[in-house]
């Protein structure tokens, strides 16, 4: 780690040390994530490294990463909130804050990168964002739907039942009909979906994925 001249094998080195519970290996991977090092493609490689490393130190740096101020064609915060979810560290909670970020990109990495993994408190704090914050409900609406587990229903009909929100019933309306009919099956909650759940993604052959990504790109042809 001290002698290798190469950047990348010395990064691979510190990755191993780190695993190991080395400093100086931690130390020498954030050194990495400066913006003045000579190899900045090796700050991109040192946020992978971290993405796969399970220690509080890889955690930490990754949301140092994730919430630096950075240019938007700089794609290191990206690929360290996409880190922290579940491609990485599963950390849904910390993934909170950046579901609605000024930065598009990492929105949308933040969105995904939630898992159906993802524990109940997190999912019930996504549905208060539902319910509390009208700027950050669409993204808090998609990533509840793409996490898409019993979870969700549950946590969304416990809302539902003490208050009346349209971007609660928009999301039990985009979730997996089956998934949702179980749940509120004989319900006057589920009388008022069953019209949302028709259009909702696999409610049909039409809504599948890939019948809907096909057609998507059906209607784009210009001859």
């Amino acid at each position: 780690l001290d002698t290798e001249p190469h950047p990348r094998v010395a990064l691979e080195a510190a990755a191993s040390a780190a695993a190991l519970g080395s400093t100086r290996g931690e130390d020498f991977i954030g050194s990495m994530l400066r913006d003045d090092i000579d190899e900045p493609d090796m700050a991109m490689e040192a946020v992978f490294i971290l993405s796969g490393l399970d220690t509080r130190f890889s955690r930490d740096q990754l949301l140092q990463v994730a919430g630096a101020t950075q240019s938007p064609e700089d794609e290191r915060r990206q690929a360290a909130i996409w880190g922290l979810g579940r491609a990485g560290h599963g950390a849904y909670g910390k993934l909170l804050p950046f579901i609605a970020d000024k930065n598009p990109d990492a929105a949308l990495h933040a969105i995904a990168a939630f898992g159906a993994d993802t524990p109940r408190p997190v999912i019930d704090a996504l549905t208060g964002i539902l319910l509390t914050e009208p700027s950050r409900a669409p993204a808090a609406s998609e990533t509840l739907r793409l996490i898409g587990n019993a979870a969700v229903v549950k946590s969304l009909v416990a809302a539902a039942g003490s208050v009346r929100n349209n971007w609660v019933l928009a999301t039990l309306g985009r979730l997996p009909p089956a998934l949702v009919r179980d749940e509120l099956r004989g319900t006057e909650l589920l009388q008022r979906l069953e019209p949302m759940l028709l259009t909702a993604q696999d409610a049909h052959w039409l809504y599948a994925e890939r019948t809907s990504s096909g057609l998507s790109l059906l209607l784009k042809q210009t001859l």
